[in-house]
């Protein structure tokens, strides 16, 4: 025990005398976390439109309208024939086109069906998608107020058309704004980075500095000089997950509705897979330049992609799904997400620590396999 303080120690000692690191490890974690939580965001404010009246009518000019003051669309271009908006919807300067076409308001006094025509970009599937729903929302708002004299005499009539009532409630985020859900999960992201990164190197840098040889002549045992590099990255962790928290209830007024202090015990799982996985980088590569890229490459692009953090797990192809079981990441959303929106507690998150546990065991052990005191 006394020989693996004292490599702890040296840890320390060692990254005191790189204060820029240091603080590149407490600063760089706020500024991913801002980055994450206004720039990676899902929700749609503002979509660019443009507008073919053919009508010229009271009740186009209404529908256009009714478009502007939504509040979701912006109209930046007007054209008088529908090929004119090709242009603008190539170059990406409008999302969606709206053509209205002759008779659409004859039609719509008179309750024949009237068209419209949507032009949607769909090089950006997502916002395209959102657009539809947007203006076929818009558009059956318009429409209401000619129906109800339809439905007025067809009441007189004696008949009734069935209507389906639905009411709304969107639990843990009542205002579905993407930086709520997004923020929680970045908090995994950026330890990560940090933690990973820092573990795939440590070794590597020993080797390059020349310090290798002094620790191999050490008494100290291959688990002692893994997990000395180890614990020391377990503070700076929770130091970090620490201004992370800070960040997130102070600049995106997101409360922890559970209980803190769960969220520290749980995340210890999570430190314990990142970072042994980063020693196992460390002694399969021999330059930090090496390390580097496996990480980057090998590690957290595949980990982003396939945790849940961008795409839904649900949404991939079967052999995608199983291969995310194995991914640290996955079970650290549900965690942070867990205990940040919904306030659960540990008989809700148990399992998932527990399997970041046995991942985190072997891959801990795979890495005592791999390593060796020498120089070879």
């Amino acid at each position: 025990m006394n020989r693996l303080l004292r490599l702890i120690q040296k840890e320390f000692c060692q990254i005191r005398r790189d204060p820029r690191m240091f603080g590149i490890m407490l600063f760089a974690p706020v500024i991913q976390l801002i980055i994450l939580g206004y720039a990676a965001t899902t929700d749609v404010n503002q979509l660019e439109i443009g507008v073919c009246d053919l009508d010229r009518t009271e009740q186009s000019r209404a529908l256009i309208d009714s478009f502007i003051s939504s509040g979701y669309f912006n109209l930046i271009r007007t054209v008088a024939v529908p090929d004119e908006l090709d242009l603008p919807i190539s170059r990406g300067e409008v999302i969606i086109g709206l053509v209205i076409p002759h008779s659409f308001g004859s039609n719509l006094i008179t309750a024949h069906t009237p068209q419209l025509q949507l032009l949607v970009d769909g090089t950006d599937a997502t916002s395209g998608t959102i657009a539809i729903g947007y203006a076929k929302a818009v558009v059956q708002l318009f429409s209401m107020p000619y129906l109800k004299p339809l439905l007025r005499r067809m009441s007189i009539r004696n008949i009734r058309l069935p209507s389906v009532q639905v009411r709304n409630r969107a639990w843990f985020n009542p205002e579905l704004k993407s930086r709520v859900y997004m923020v929680p999960a970045g908090m995994g992201l950026v330890l990560l980075v940090v933690m990973i990164m820092l573990t795939a190197m440590s070794l590597v840098k020993e080797r390059e500095v020349g310090t290798m040889e002094q620790l191999i002549v050490t008494p100290l045992k291959g688990w002692e000089l893994l997990l000395g590099k180890i614990l020391p990255f377990i503070l700076i962790g929770i130091v970090a997950e620490t201004v992370i928290i800070v960040v997130a209830v102070t600049v995106f007024a997101i409360p922890v509705l559970g209980n803190a202090l769960t969220l520290y015990l749980l995340s210890f799982g999570f430190f314990f897979t990142t970072l042994g996985l980063g020693i196992l980088i460390s002694t399969l590569c021999r330059t930090q330049q090496q390390a580097m890229l496996m990480t980057t490459f090998f590690v957290i692009l595949p980990f982003v992609y396939l945790s849940g953090f961008i795409f839904p797990i649900e949404n991939m192809p079967r052999v995608f799904q199983l291969i995310s079981y194995l991914i640290p990441l996955r079970y650290f959303l549900v965690i942070a997400r867990g205990v940040f929106l919904k306030g659960c507690g540990w008989l809700q998150l148990w399992d998932e620590f527990t399997i970041m546990l046995v991942l985190g065991g072997l891959i801990f052990g795979a890495a005592l396999v791999r390593f060796k005191k020498t120089l070879d």
